[in-house]
């Protein structure tokens, strides 16, 4: 079962219905018709989910990555921080992008992220890593 075709068709029937004016002074069945096409929406992701018929191990494999992404966030925070240094500089700004986008998933104040993006040292990453690995910057 094709999700996205599936998401296209009911996308087409709301808009169809809404535009050319067959529910006309009815905001309330526009409102329902949505309502309908989200709910048929969520139960066919459902179904894509059971398809795949993961195993109980890779069930509890997923869960556990997802229980600890902040950790692997901030292991692979401050990867970066020892592949910045090494790297030559061709293909540093690959990793600067990585690096802002980790930031930004772990949730750091955005103004810290502005300082180390504008600065572009090692060694500001390497403090705001230190920082992290203390406790002394939370997490938003």
């Amino acid at each position: 079962m094709n999700v996205g075709r599936a998401f296209t068709s009911v996308t087409f029937v709301v808009d169809s219905r809404t535009k050319h004016g067959s529910n006309r002074g009815s905001d309330d069945s526009c409102g329902s018709l949505k309502l309908v096409a989200y709910i048929l929406l969520s139960y066919l992701r459902f179904l894509t989910m059971t398809d795949r018929n993961y195993s109980a191990f890779q069930q509890k494999v997923i869960k556990r990555y997802y229980d600890n992404k902040d950790q692997i966030d901030e292991q692979r925070l401050s990867e970066l921080v020892t592949n910045l240094y090494l790297a030559p500089p061709k293909k540093q700004p690959k990793m600067w992008e990585s690096a802002e986008e980790l930031m930004t998933r772990m949730k750091l104040p955005a103004s810290r992220i502005a300082h180390v993006m504008e600065s572009k040292d090692v060694a500001v990453l390497a403090k705001v890593v230190e920082e992290l690995q203390k406790g002394v910057i939370k997490r938003g």
